[in-house]
């Protein structure tokens, strides 16, 4: 849901502060495909090796130093500090923490639902996933739309300059991954072992009282 919340202010901010091309925009994204790529490839070496748990608190701190990156983004003044600099110290290491973000958290949450849900029900589990996601992602968003109409309603719009505004939405997406990093907390997802799924835990349960 970060992701997408932040993505989504990502886009209009960059063209809209930093005053960059549509193209260049969808370009700036590139780190997001290939830390994807990474991810899911060495995903498998390392999540039988941390527990769940820890491996979510890395996701969540990926979340939090995306938005937080984004929400600090100096004002350029007379092309000061150049698009050149604030791309690799600002966006791309944001995009970065971005990937971290997602993709450890798809990892955790596909192992847990292929493993402790009968196959019969893994669909509608992620069925669900799916609908929560989007779900607080248009929540969310209505929010962080929100808390700016109420800024710009109580401080005026010649006030707040554009950059204030989507800082203001960056600043809540801070806000909802240390949030999200204390549910975490909470939670213990265990490791992702080779072990038995839930279909075959049923058959063996199955087997037994017949015997």
């Amino acid at each position: 849901m970060l992701l997408c919340y932040n993505a989504t202010n990502f886009d209009a901010s960059v063209e809209t502060v930093l005053h960059t091309a549509p193209l260049q925009t969808a370009a700036w994204f590139l780190p997001l495909a290939a830390g994807g790529v990474v991810l899911a490839i060495t995903g498998g070496f390392v999540l039988h090796m941390l527990s769940g748990r820890i491996l979510m608190i890395i996701s969540c701190a990926g979340y939090t130093l995306c938005c937080l990156l984004f929400a600090l983004l100096p004002k350029q003044t007379n092309n000061q500090p150049s698009t050149s600099f604030l791309y690799w110290a600002y966006v791309f290491s944001a995009m970065l923490s971005g990937t971290i973000g997602v993709d450890i958290a798809f990892n955790v949450t596909n192992v847990y639902i292929t493993t402790a849900m009968p196959r019969r029900l893994q669909a509608t589990a992620g069925a669900l996933i799916n609908s929560t996601l989007y779900l607080g992602i248009a929540f969310w968003l209505g929010i962080a739309d929100l808390a700016i109409a109420i800024s710009v309603q109580m401080q005026g719009e010649e006030s707040l300059e554009p950059r204030e505004q989507y800082q203001i939405a960056f600043w809540t997406g801070v806000g909802l991954a240390v949030l999200s990093f204390f549910l975490v907390v909470t939670v213990n997802f265990g490791r992702a072992e080779a072990q038995m799924t839930a279909d075959e835990k049923a058959a063996l349960d199955d087997d037994e009282s017949r015997n």
